[in-house]
């Protein structure tokens, strides 16, 4: 979890012959952002604090028939310590190094030689997406696109990437034009096709997805990683003249190697992966008896050549011995050990909308963890996300019925799974357009999109406002008079189709967003547009932003987090996951961080990350400490206790008052973190050390030790069912 900014200190250190440094603290009312804590230079060259790096692409080269259209992906990673923060005046833009117009130039660049622009702001450590046509000159020749990253007029460091593209005739079954869909997955291979002999066959590759770097595992242990490398290059890796091997940087014998590598320092001799294609290496680090922190560096070389861009680099724990895992109590979910943080599992196969499934809830007898006393004073709330804002069309579709009303409860219709359905917003005139297979209509009030709540009466259809109450109306005295905030532009909206199943709970259905690209930075084929309960369109004049909310139940959200890996230490899982949750409810109780913008917290590490369904697919362990702590908060004297947290201390947690000023929360008390003692603070020191909580779970400590150790004389109780 990390925080939004709102305080900065500046410290004059004086009498240094004329040298002065500063240090920024982001900090709101619970902590500061990891990303901007630390301390900066001023004579920091402005490449340090703004650079790229291309992470992604396509492909390295291509080969194109005279006038081709070619659809390319490239991802420029923010490599920098600074988000880039562009604005329409100067925007995020990828451009071609020429002085006119590009041989590749396409009818919907934003200019003969600006390949795109974009006002998305991109935290450090992030990726930018440029998806983009190339459309081959007529001339036959081998070309050299260079392409560069400019933030405004200032071209960042590192973000420059060079294609050699030939274009020629004479192609073996030249391909054909690739499609331009806007939903095409960027992990979708280039067809393979064979150079031609003037072209010197290529060997690459890119590490392009992996797992947490960071693992833990027992001495003498077992811990599993996984990473995808694609072929880059215009050979196949079984074909290169010299053996391709997956295999340690150590010069002698690595401290993780065991009976299920190839040799002391490989891993894998790689057999298969074609240009183009992506190929797992699924593999098991033998951590040695020493306990410490450990650092293995691997690679792709071909021969004694590493290959460029397939580099990993892990930061392995070996902790004492894997616990016992004890019986869990009768009633209680079953627990699944792991002392691995591992990799998250392959992309999820992509599914057609109509197509995608969600279990309805069942009813669970409720499971009280040890330590947590019941205090069921209230129940479950809702929370409204900021997943993102835009100045696009925002295009959904459901995996179940549902319909689309906006704040006022005016019905737009009720559409079955699958249908595509869209809202522009007009900047100008502040009218929101809907748009569905009916037809389109205007609204002045936000948007909602839900779990269809029609029903068959006696006579006519009722139907469910978005406030709970209903009215009903009979098929043939149904009014199409748009009021004054809903005026039809089109075809008129015709009313709900009579439902013919029971009415379908907010919390079953999921909403895919197409328009949206929000991919993991370890994998470029994952898109994290999939999200449960109601999406809200709402424009936020106070800050002139059009933002995308998503609304559901508490429990909910925090199955959609993605702070940790889901085979981390499961007590580790719950102490942070009750830690999330306390300061998900505060921020709930409160409703005044983004109070001007009509939602509760961001989706980003400004709060806390969140990728919605996606992530509660691909983190089941995640979900089930979720159920299992259901309800539970860390309160102090019986009231709602806020918890910060954050990556990793120094060997000494912080005072609330030590870093925010103030006066002094008596939970939040400065104490020694031995696991921690040695290693760089990431983030601001106060409360839970995520790093130290990870190896106390691996100690065998469990979540209630672990929460009450960082947070001093606190109480775990649950607050509802």
């Amino acid at each position: 979890m990390r925080y939004s900014k709102s305080v900065v200190f500046f410290i004059a250190l004086l009498g240094w012959a004329g040298a002065s440094f500063f240090s920024i603290f982001a900090a709101n009312q619970i902590g500061l952002t990891i990303a901007d804590a630390g301390t900066v230079r001023k004579t920091a060259p402005r490449q340090v604090l703004l650079a790229a790096l291309p992470t992604i692409t396509t492909a390295e080269s291509l080969i194109l028939a005279p006038l081709q259209k070619q659809e390319f992906v490239i991802g420029f990673k923010n490599t920098g310590k600074k988000s880039w923060k562009p604005t329409r005046s100067a925007p995020l833009s990828l451009r071609s190094d020429v002085g006119g117009e590009s041989y590749f130039h396409h009818a919907s660049w934003a200019a003969k030689n600006i390949v795109l622009k974009k006002i998305d702001v991109v935290p450090a450590g992030h990726v930018a997406y440029f998806k983009f046509i190339l459309e081959a000159p007529k001339k036959e020749s081998e070309y050299q696109e260079r392409l560069l990253l400019f933030l405004g007029d200032v071209p960042l460091s590192g973000g420059t990437f060079t294609l050699p593209i030939t274009v020629t005739r004479t192609i073996a079954s030249a391909p054909k034009e690739a499609p331009l869909s806007a939903t095409s997955s960027v992990q979708a291979p280039l067809p393979v096709q064979p150079p031609p002999s003037s072209i010197k066959a290529v060997l690459a590759a890119q590490n392009i997805i992996q797992g947490d770097p960071v693992l833990a595992i027992p001495s003498n242990g077992e811990g599993s990683f996984k990473v995808g490398f694609k072929n880059t290059g215009t050979v196949s890796f079984a074909d290169a003249q010299t053996p391709v091997t997956f295999r340690s940087l150590a010069k002698r014998e690595s401290y993780f190697y065991g009976p299920t590598w190839a040799g002391k320092t490989s891993v894998k001799r790689m057999t298969s992966g074609n240009p183009g294609e992506l190929t797992f290496i699924d593999f098991t680090l033998h951590a040695p008896s020493k306990q410490g922190t450990y650092t293995e560096k691997l690679a792709l070389f071909e021969g004694d050549r590493k290959l460029v861009g397939t580099e990993v680099d892990l930061s392995i724990v070996v902790g004492p011995p894997a616990p016992k895992v004890p019986t869990p109590p009768r009633g209680s979910l079953a627990v699944q050990p792991s002392n691995t943080l591992a990799v998250s599992p392959p992309p999820l196969p992509v599914v057609a909308p109509q197509q995608m499934s969600i279990a309805t809830s069942t009813t669970e007898t409720p499971f009280v963890p040890q330590g947590i006393v019941d205090d069921l004073r209230e129940s479950e709330k809702k929370i409204r996300i900021g997943l993102f804002n835009t100045r696009d069309p925002i295009r959904m579709t459901a995996n179940k019925e549902f319909e689309i009303r906006d704040t006022n409860g005016t019905f737009f219709g009720s559409f079955p799974s699958g249908t595509n359905a869209s809202v522009t917003f007009d900047f100008v005139t502040r009218l929101y357009e809907v748009a569905t297979p009916n037809g389109t209509s205007t609204t002045a009030v936000p948007v909602r999109f839900s779990a269809a709540q029609t029903q068959v009466a006696s006579r006519g259809i009722v139907h469910a406002a978005a406030d709970g109450s209903v009215a009903s109306s009979t098929p043939d005295t149904t009014s199409t008079t748009p009021s004054a905030a809903h005026a039809t532009t089109s075809p008129q909206i015709a009313p709900a189709t009579p439902a013919t199943s029971p009415t379908i709970s907010d919390q079953d259905i999921v909403f895919e967003i197409l328009s949206y690209v929000h991919r993991p930075g370890w994998s470029s084929a994952i898109n994290d547009n999939t999200f449960r309960a109601v999406l809200e369109v709402r424009y936020a004049p106070a800050t002139d932003k059009l933002w995308v909310i998503n609304e559901l139940f508490l429990e909910q959200y925090l199955k959609g987090l993605a702070e940790t890996s889901n085979n981390s230490p499961y007590e580790y899982q719950k102490a942070l996951l009750i830690a999330a949750r306390t300061y998900a409810l505060y921020h709930i109780n409160r409703s005044t961080k983004y109070a001007s913008e009509h939602f509760t917290i961001r989706a980003t590490d400004a709060d806390q990350v969140y990728r919605g369904y996606g992530a509660e697919q691909r983190l089941p362990n995640v979900s089930r400490a979720v159920s299992e702590t259901r309800g539970a908060i860390v309160t102090y004297n019986g009231e709602l206790a806020i918890t910060p947290y954050y990556s990793q201390s120094d060997g000494r947690t912080r005072n609330w008052e030590e870093v925010w000023g103030g006066g002094p929360k008596p939970w939040l008390i400065g104490k020694n973190d031995p696991c921690c003692s040695g290693l760089k603070m990431l983030g601001h020191g106060v409360g839970m050390s995520a790093r130290g909580a990870l190896l106390m779970a691996i100690q065998g400590k469990g979540y209630e030790e672990i929460l009450k150790y960082y947070y001093t004389a606190i109480e775990l109780r649950r607050r509802y069912l």
